[in-house]
Order: C-alpha cells, then structure tokens, then sequence
C-alpha cells in the first residue's frame, strides 16, 4: 500500500495545481521564545505532568525556529496539495487509494510534501521508526513520474514547524480552563517527547530520502 500512496502522490503532484501563494502559508511561522516560555511557566504553575517535557523540547524548537529562518530563503515552487497525509488521512476501498480530509490544502511544494509524507509513515519521531517503509513510497512516487528532490534539512523545515505548532496547540487548549476538549495530558508529554527526537532524527531522514534506508534494494 505504500507504494500506492507513493504513486498517488506523484499523481497529485503532476497535476501542477497553481497557487496564488509563495509560501507555505500555514506553516510559515511558529511561536516565539517569549509564547514558549509563558506557556512553559503556566504549565509549571500547574504542576502538570507534560510541563517539565516541553521545558526540555525548547532547544530543539529553538532549532527548528533556526531551521524556519533558513527556510526563508529557500524558494520552492508551491502548488495546491493536500498536505496532511498520514495514516488517518488514507484508506483503501476496494482497489483504489483514497486521500480524505483535505481541511488544511493549500500552498506547500511537491518535495517538501513528499519528504513530510516519508516522515509521517516511517513514524520517524517515534520510539520505533519504520525506516523500511520509505523505500517503497518513494519507488512508487518515483515509478509514477514524480521527480525525487536532492536530501536536504530544509525539505523537513516546514513539517517539523507544523508538529511544533500543533504541540502548541494544543499545549495552550490545555491551558484553556474553557476549552472541552482539551487534549489528555499523556498525549501532550508524547508529543513533547517527540519534539524533543527532531535534532537527532534529521540525519536519519535525509538517509531514507536519498534512499540509503533499509528496504531499498542494493
């Protein structure tokens, strides 16, 4: 099946959907050190358990924020595209692939969505990674036409802002004493948790786009 996602998506990206916009808008900015720092103390005030996770998730989102400022400069051609395909945003029925959820489509680049869906389904952040899956998306994006983009950092600049400014998210609904549905605090100390891997995983990600994961055949 991943391979059929690869293949989706190089369609999806052929289609060359234009877009009035330059930049990914969305995923073009992130809190500020002084917001980070205020939820951080809230959070400490309130002894809750997630609070001492993203005290210790700054420095990488004081990298990712470094990482954004470079991305800056970078001037990837946009088009219109999904830009959430996960797992929860795909499903098969019968013998077709289905893309769902198109809430957040918008203006992104065709390699930075696809370097974004390698870390979604290799579960990059996560404790166990499933590296053996990259190599299948990317033979099928590869096989459809889709043109595979050189590795580097900045590909993964917009998607790491994106898990930042979720986390935050929901870290200040969490905060909200008039919110609902304030998400459990166990979720919130793994999305931390998760944040805090970004650094030492980006090495790892510029390995399975140049397609040097295990999986790809020698």
């Amino acid at each position: 099946m991943v391979a059929d996602l690869g293949v989706a998506l190089a369609r999806l990206h052929g289609l060359g959907m234009s877009t009035r916009f330059s930049q990914p808008v969305g995923m073009w900015e992130m809190p500020t050190e002084a917001e980070l720092d205020a939820v951080v103390e809230e959070a400490v005030a309130r002894q809750l358990v997630w609070a001492a996770q993203l005290h210790r998730a700054k420095p990488a989102i004081r990298l990712i924020r470094e990482m954004l400022q470079a991305r800056h400069a970078c001037n990837y051609r946009m088009i219109r595209t999904h830009r959430d395909v996960t797992q929860h945003n795909v499903v098969v029925s019968k013998d077709h692939l289905l893309l769902l959820d198109w809430d957040v489509a918008g203006p992104w680049s065709a390699a930075e969505e696809l370097a974004a869906t390698v870390a979604e389904w290799t579960e990059i952040l996560e404790d166990q990674p499933r590296k053996d899956l990259a190599a299948d998306l990317l033979r099928g994006y590869a096989a459809a036409g889709g043109t595979l983009p050189a590795p580097e950092p900045g590909l993964f600049t917009t998607w790491l802002v994106k898990q930042v400014n979720w986390t935050m998210l929901l870290a200040r609904r969490s905060l909200d004493a008039s919110c609902a549905q304030a998400e459990p605090p166990n979720d919130l100390d793994h999305l931390m948790r998760r944040l805090r891997r970004a650094p030492e995983r980006l090495p790892v990600l510029l390995d399975l786009l140049a397609g040097n994961g295990p999986g790809e055949p020698g």
